[in-house]
């Protein structure tokens, strides 16, 4: 005897959307990107301008922090582009950065 199949079991509706992915946005995520609002830059702009990667300045700005090495080279970059002092940059780079790998 043949079995019938069961048209109760097929979706009657498209699945929920799901909700999409959100970077985590931390405090130097932010004031980066103030900083670079403050220059009056846009990102090709302040990467062209401060020679670091696209890739490391886009990522910086949403989600991710840099490293230790890459710290120093983004608060010189700063300080040349006319967003401060070169010590207080860092000082605030590595004390946003700091907090944030411990939490």
């Amino acid at each position: 005897m043949r079995r019938q199949f069961n048209r109760a079991l097929l979706p009657t509706k498209p699945p929920a959307k799901s909700k999409r992915f959100r970077a985590r946005t931390t405090d130097f995520n932010v004031w980066l990107c103030g900083v670079i609002v403050d220059l009056g830059m846009t990102i090709p702009q302040f990467v062209d301008a401060s020679g670091l990667s696209d890739p490391c300045v886009r990522r910086w700005r949403k989600d991710a922090i840099p490293r230790p090495e890459n710290q120093k080279v983004l608060a010189r970059a700063l300080a040349d582009l006319g967003a401060g002092e070169y010590s207080k940059i860092l000082a605030s780079i590595m004390r946003m950065c700091d907090d944030e790998r411990h939490c």
